[in-house]
């Protein structure tokens, strides 16, 4: 089709391999073979389950495969207007702002005053976005249910083979620090003065857990002592996997202490190599009675046999 002269749209309508094709794709392809055909010049992809549209918003170019089930059954491209641009992109905005706390803090630095303008409850999954966006499985359950409905997560990658370091860009390092910092500071958390005595390691529980779920010995581990939180797992000392692995707030030169939603576990230590762990609150979930237990009036000590290196 012909509007003033200039070619305006294509309708691509055919059977079998003899028939034209359009960047690749052809009628009968699946529409996972055609989205990869796609996806590098036309990076704008809807699914409606109907069709399977491609968009370049700089070269204001659309092209719409119409689906027979799993099949393409027609290709009609054509070009956007200013306008259409204009809605797609409004409505991508609303998106992301309705899935994301903080929608580009992988690409941007994010200010002081907006990281205070989101609610205090709402700061603690913001700054967890830097790590889902990276495929990061979360131990905390609440956390994974709440990624788990979001379309764009998807969780590969366990705490025990997670680098921040390596995968995090600049932004994401200088901004999960902004909003950490915030979060400590409306927490009443602040660096500790004094130098901090607990040590990297593993601490197992002087005795047995007594709660009602397991008769087992509680395991600590000490991964990471950093300026303003220490990085921990629990689990259990005969258990190959942990129960939990997060960050705690360094509050004083013996004390960190981290904030499960309203589930408060306090890690004291009396010296290097003896802890006391203390639970408040209430927690749920499927590991929440064996946290309970191993963080409810338990002491740990850290044995040589596990710290030799």
């Amino acid at each position: 089709m012909y509007q003033e002269g200039n070619l305006v749209n294509i309708v691509i309508q055919s059977s079998g391999e003899e028939g034209p094709s359009f960047h690749g794709i052809r009628i009968g392809m699946p529409k996972e073979e055609a989205a990869g055909k796609m996806s590098d010049a036309y990076p704008e992809i809807v699914d409606s389950g109907e069709s399977i549209q491609f968009m370049n918003l700089d070269t204001k170019r659309n092209v719409v495969c119409g689906l027979n089930g799993n099949n393409v059954a027609n290709i009609n491209v054509s070009f956007l207007s200013d306008e259409e641009i204009g809605n797609y992109r409004q409505a991508r905005e609303e998106q992301m702002r309705a899935q994301y706390i903080f929608p580009d803090s992988n690409s941007r630095y994010l200010s002081e005053e907006e990281v205070r303008g989101v609610e205090t409850g709402r700061l603690f999954i913001g700054r967890n976005e830097i790590f889902a966006r990276h495929g990061y499985i979360f131990q905390d359950e609440g956390l994974q249910q709440h990624f788990n409905s979001m379309p764009w997560y998807s969780g590969t990658v366990t705490a025990e083979q997670f680098n921040a370091d390596a995968v995090f860009n600049d932004f994401e390092k200088k901004n999960a620090e902004l909003i950490k910092r915030i979060e400590d500071e409306i927490n009443g958390v602040s660096a500790p003065s004094e130098t901090f005595i607990g040590m990297p390691g593993v601490y197992v529980s002087a005795n047995s857990l007594s709660g009602t779920t397991m008769g087992n010995t509680g395991k600590i581990e000490i991964l990471d002592i950093g300026e303003n939180t220490i990085r921990f797992s629990l689990g259990i000392l005969d258990w190959s996997n942990t129960i939990l692995t997060e960050d705690a707030a360094i509050i004083n030169s013996n004390t960190a202490q981290i904030n499960l939603y309203g589930f408060v576990i306090t890690f004291t230590w009396t010296d290097g190599e003896n802890l006391y762990v203390t639970n408040q609150g209430e927690i749920t979930g499927m590991d929440s009675g064996s946290i309970f237990d191993a963080t409810n009036n338990q002491g740990y000590v850290r044995p040589y046999e596990f710290n030799k290196w």
